[in-house]
């Protein structure tokens, strides 16, 4: 009897996980956090234009969640959610300035690695995986999580004569003809080539260098380890040698497709739009820089793929090879022109949406052993509040049931069973719930109070999203969203005040807040 590959990983994961539960050797770790990361890497197609050989390469041996979630469409938020297990309306933080060290939620219950180290792993990282805050003390990187924390810069310096910069208002470091509007209004759209142009000189290397390190035997790695690797391209700046530009030949980079009416089905009672176009995308359009900007992020996005092929590298040399279960993802996604907008921080698609790929040694093992050189997709939605279930889950660790998310382990074992599920976003001002097909929106007043319109997209039928369906009479819809908006929460706990005020201090681990946590489980 011939196998299929979905076949062979569901054999192989079945009977790895039952291994994993007669087993006292547990699985390694290395969770790799790509910052505004959204589907355009080969294997999602989410622009033609996109070369990140690295990340299609381990794809062929992992699952690609084509439907995966954040759990808010902004850094701080999003990574409290998965870092945590709780989703925002239940801690309380929904916006960058919140840090997640006040919220009740997080003060009762060990976050991810310190979950992992209570149960008996080393954990250490490096980058941008909690979103940092200011305090009177200097940093807080979420360093107090780790046994083990190396702080680096996150961005690079930029070639002053080559800058773009809507602030500023200049092109290729020249001040163009003014503009209708004061261009210091944007929120920022900064690119341009690194002053340095050596690529093993950049932040985002020097993090997998310091990573590898361990993965060599260089330092000593205690096993099991539980590793997060913080990769910050592709978040603004797009400062990156000027190599990663030359990747992506201007002339032949495809602006994203933008229609100029997207918004205007999107009404508060009334009739008014709720949403207008963001000054940014005003700035790159009224100076005719769309490709400029796209080329810029996919260079960005190349830049992070090499450092992932560093890191992988030195892995696939290791010892840990064969028993290391690497889980790479984005924390939300980001828009580059769509619905007349740049950045993130909405509830469409192009925000809510961002990588999740799972590798485990099961999944390598049985991919190896077959024939088959393709990537596998799980279609199921899922949202990155699920992934500290589901490591829990494939390390064999005493269950956390009080976690917001639910394991989807059975989704790495059997990609391509429907299990009909949907996944929630939750923002500072809406919701979002997405299934397989629909994806519908609650637009909202800050706090949550006001409901002030709605949304409901056919995704097999509008991928874009362009047709808001909430006014139709079409029984299919109709039926759609009495059964999708139950799924929208509409409870949501008070946003946390910002306690922690000050000026810049030193890179300090702070063992008083490790100290204070040492009994949560």
């Amino acid at each position: 009897m011939i196998y299929t590959t979905r076949q062979i990983i569901c054999f192989a994961c079945l009977l790895a996980f039952s291994q994993i539960a007669h087993s006292a050797e547990r699985p390694n770790v290395i969770l790799i956090t790509v910052d505004d990361l959204n589907d355009w890497i080969e294997p999602l197609g989410g622009h033609p234009n996109a070369k990140t050989p690295v990340i299609n390469q381990f794809c062929k041996s992992a699952i690609v969640f084509r439907n995966a979630v954040c759990p808010a469409p902004v850094c701080g938020p999003s990574r409290s959610a998965f870092l945590s297990g709780f989703m925002p309306q239940h801690t309380g933080v929904y916006d960058n300035g919140t840090n997640m060290r006040d919220s009740p939620l997080v003060q009762e219950n060990a976050t991810l690695p310190e979950y992992f180290s209570r149960h008996g792993y080393y954990t250490l990282s490096t980058g941008k995986v909690f979103h940092s805050h200011r305090t009177p003390s200097g940093e807080d990187y979420g360093h107090w999580a780790f046994d083990n924390y190396f702080p680096d810069p996150l961005w690079d310096n930029p070639d002053p004569t080559q800058v773009t910069d809507s602030q500023a208002n200049k092109i290729n470091g020249k001040a163009p003809a003014p503009l209708t509007f004061d261009g210091k209004t944007t929120k920022g759209m900064l690119w341009g080539p690194t002053q340095d142009p050596d690529f093993e000189n950049t932040k985002d290397y020097s993090k997998v260098r310091w990573a590898n390190q361990y993965l060599s035997g260089d330092e000593p790695l205690q096993e099991p380890f539980f590793m997060a690797v913080g990769i910050y391209k592709p978040h603004v700046p797009w400062f990156v040698p000027q190599r990663f530009f030359d990747l992506h030949p201007l002339e032949s980079v495809a602006a994203p497709y933008v229609n100029p009416s997207d918004l205007d089905d999107i009404k508060r009672a009334n009739g008014q739009n709720v949403f207008k176009p963001m000054e940014d995308y005003q700035w790159v359009n009224s100076y005719g820089l769309e490709r400029q900007a796209a080329r810029a992020y996919l260079a960005a996005i190349s830049e992070a793929d090499l450092s992932l092929g560093i890191l992988l590298d030195q892995l696939e040399k290791s010892k840990f090879a064969d028993n290391t279960i690497v889980v790479i993802m984005g924390d939300h996604g980001w828009h580059l022109g769509e619905k007349l907008r740049y950045h993130k921080q909405t509830l469409w698609a192009e925000a809510v949406l961002t990588p999740l790929i799972v590798r485990t040694p099961a999944i390598k093992s049985a991919v190896a052993e077959s024939s088959a050189t393709g990537t596998t997709f799980c279609d199921n939605p899922v949202n990155l509040v699920d992934v500290f279930p589901t490591l829990i889950d494939l390390c064999g660790l005493e269950k956390k049931p009080n976690l917001d998310g639910s394991s989807f382990s059975g989704m790495l074992s059997d990609p391509a069973a429907d299990t009909g599920s949907v996944a929630v976003t939750v923002s500072a001002k809406g919701t979002s719930v997405l299934s397989k097909r629909w994806h519908y929106i609650e637009n909202r007043s800050k706090g949550h109070a006001e409901l002030l319109s709605q949304e409901i997209y056919d995704r097999e039928n509008d991928p874009y999203e362009e047709k808001n369906l909430i006014d139709s009479s079409d029984p299919e819809v109709r039926a759609a969203i009495a059964t999708i908006r139950r799924h929208a929460p509409h409870e949501f706990a008070k946003s946390v005040e910002v306690k922690r005020k000050g000026k810049p201090g030193p890179k300090q681990l702070d063992d008083t807040i490790k100290r204070k946590r040492a009994h949560l489980q």
